[in-house]
Formats: C-alpha cells, sequence, structure tokens
C-alpha cells in the first residue's frame, strides 16, 4: 500500500511539475514578446498613425478655410462659394470636419454642375493647406431660341428665349421685348409658344 502511495505521489507530482513549468515559458514567451523590438516597433506605428490620422481629420491646418473662384463671367462667385461651402462639411466620430484632404473633389464638381447649367466645365483643385479653388469655364451662346408670350397683335410683344450652347445644351433663359435685340447671341429662331419645353441643363432636343 504504501508502495503505491508513493508512485502515485511521484507521478502527480511530476504531471504536477511538467504543467507549472509549460505555464511559465507561456508567460515567459509572452513577456519576451511585449519587451521585443518587434512589438515596440508596432506601438510606434500605431502612434504615429494615430497622430496622422488627427492632423488629417480634425487638425484646425488643413480645414478648408477658403474657397476661390476663377474663369467667371456671369456666374456669381459668391453664391458658387456659399453652394459648396454648404457641402464640403461632414461628420466623423461625432465631430464635424471640413477636412481638406476628405473632400471628393470630382464628385463636388459634379454636384456644382448640375446647380449651375451656365457653366459647361467645373474643375475643384485644393491648394494645400486650407484653400478650394473652383475653376469655371462658362458656356458660349450657339443660338438663341425664342417663343413670343404676347399675342402677336400686341403693339409690344415680348419673348422668352433661351440660350443653347454648340452641344444643343439650354443653358440659360432671357426676357425680350424685341426679337432682334440679342444681337451677340448666334442664330435666332423664333418659335410658337409652347412649342417647345425648355429645360435648363438639357439638351434642347432629346436623343
Amino acid at each position: 500500500m504504501p508502495k503505491y502511495k508513493n508512485k502515485h505521489q511521484n507521478k502527480y507530482s511530476h504531471k504536477h511539475s511538467y504543467g507549472y513549468r509549460r505555464i511559465y515559458k507561456s508567460k515567459r514567451r509572452k513577456n519576451v514578446f511585449f519587451r521585443s523590438r518587434f512589438f515596440l516597433f508596432f506601438l510606434l506605428i500605431l502612434i504615429i498613425s494615430g497622430v496622422l490620422a488627427y492632423l488629417v481629420v480634425f487638425s484646425n491646418i488643413f480645414q478648408v478655410k477658403e474657397i476661390r473662384v476663377s474663369g467667371n463671367q456671369k456666374i456669381n462667385p459668391d453664391e458658387i462659394k456659399s453652394d459648396l461651402a454648404g457641402k464640403i462639411g461632414r461628420k466623423m466620430l461625432f465631430f464635424e470636419t471640413k477636412s481638406i484632404f476628405l473632400i471628393n473633389t470630382k464628385r463636388m464638381a459634379g454636384l456644382l454642375q448640375e446647380n449651375y447649367p451656365l457653366a459647361e466645365k467645373i474643375n475643384l483643385k485644393r491648394r494645400f493647406p486650407s484653400i478650394l479653388v473652383i475653376e469655371l469655364q462658362e458656356r458660349s451662346s450657339a443660338a438663341t431660341f425664342c417663343q413670343n408670350l404676347e399675342n402677336e397683335q400686341s403693339e409690344i410683344q415680348r419673348f422668352d428665349c433661351f440660350l443653347v450652347d454648340k452641344n444643343g445644351i439650354v443653358f440659360e433663359k432671357e426676357n425680350f421685348e424685341n426679337i432682334n435685340e440679342p444681337k451677340e447671341r448666334g442664330l435666332i429662331v423664333k418659335l410658337q409658344a409652347g412649342s417647345i419645353n425648355f429645360v435648363l441643363g438639357k439638351k434642347i432636343i432629346q436623343e
């Protein structure tokens, strides 16, 4: 009986000792990992990335502070600047930011193009650290389509006129009391009232 007990105790003691050594080695490996150069390098990269992300998104240095407009002749610069300023803000982590890095310039230019049919091309460019520039190329008239708004027997005739560019895009509406008034508007086409439904920014004849 004593022999069995001693044998059992030795076996148990051996297992216990082996398990302890495994736990000790595992803890030692973890400590070595946390003290290793790889871990320190990874931690340094993580800190630098966090700082850079903060600078890009929230730093006041890169917040858009000024919007400039170039190439405009008829388009009101204050109006288009105000329109863009209302579109560039976005929320990140419950905070609003106007970081110049987060602005999708092509998307913003497309949105402005929809609101300003007078512009043939709109480019939006960044000037670091905090300036956006709206570059405009306005349309020029190739033809003027006019509809008579009054009775033809009236002494004073008013015309509802639409300017059309070389691509057939309707881009501006004007009113004239004299059909010959728009001398620098290209070809003048007189139409009956209501014969064509003019839509700004669309082709006069849809394909």
